[in-house]
C-alpha cells in the first residue's frame, strides 16, 4: 500500500501531544506525516518539543523544507494572510499536491485555497484523523468520544455529540 503525503501544522501535532496519544498518527499505516520545519518551530513548549523529536526519531514523523521556487512564493504570499506554519503547509500540499492536516481557525481560507488548488479530500483535521483511526480499528467509538472530551477541557469542541453519530 502507497502511503499518502500529509503536511501538518502545529495544532494537529499539538493536539495529539496534548492528549498523549501521537501513537494514533504513527498508527495511521495509510498516511505518512510531514512537517515543514515552520511547524516545527513553533512547537515551543520543552515536552512538547521532546515527544516531537521522539517522533522524528522514530522515523514515522519527517520534516521537509520548502525549497521548490513555486512553493517558495506561494509560501511568501500566504505569509501575508496567515501564520508561518500554515502558509508553510499550504504551499507545501498545494506544490506536491499532498493532503494538508490543519485545524486552524482561519479554516475557510485554508479550506477554500486547497478546495481550489488541490479539490475535495485534501484537508485533513483532528476529528477527521479520530474518525480514520475508528474506521482501520485503532479505536474503539469509546476511546474516541473520551478523547473528544479530553480535547474538549483544552478547548478543542468538535460540534458533534459522539463519534458514533458520524460513522
Amino acid at each position: 500500500m502507497r502511503q499518502k503525503c500529509v503536511i501538518t501544522d502545529a495544532n494537529i501535532l499539538i493536539n495529539f501531544i496534548k492528549i498523549g496519544r501521537v501513537d494514533i498518527l504513527r498508527q495511521l499505516r495509510i498516511y505518512a506525516f510531514y512537517l515543514p520545519e515552520e511547524v516545527y518551530e513553533e512547537i515551543t513548549y520543552p515536552k512538547q518539543r521532546l515527544i516531537l523529536d521522539q517522533a522524528l526519531k522514530e522515523g514515522w514523523l519527517r520534516k521537509t523544507a520548502i525549497t521548490d521556487q513555486d512553493e517558495l512564493r506561494s509560501y511568501a504570499r500566504y505569509k501575508r494572510q496567515m501564520g508561518d506554519g500554515e502558509a508553510a503547509c499550504l504551499a507545501v500540499a498545494i506544490g506536491r499536491q499532498w493532503i494538508m492536516a490543519c485545524d486552524e481557525r482561519k479554516k475557510k481560507l485554508v479550506s477554500r485555497e486547497v478546495q481550489d488548488n488541490l479539490g475535495k479530500g485534501y484537508l485533513l483535521n483532528t476529528p477527521g484523523i479520530l474518525l480514520k483511526a475508528l474506521r482501520e480499528g485503532i479505536l474503539t467509538v469509546s476511546q474516541a468520544d473520551a478523547i473528544k472530551g479530553t480535547l474538549a477541557q483544552n478547548r478543542f469542541v468538535m460540534p458533534f455529540a459522539s463519534f458514533r453519530d458520524v460513522l
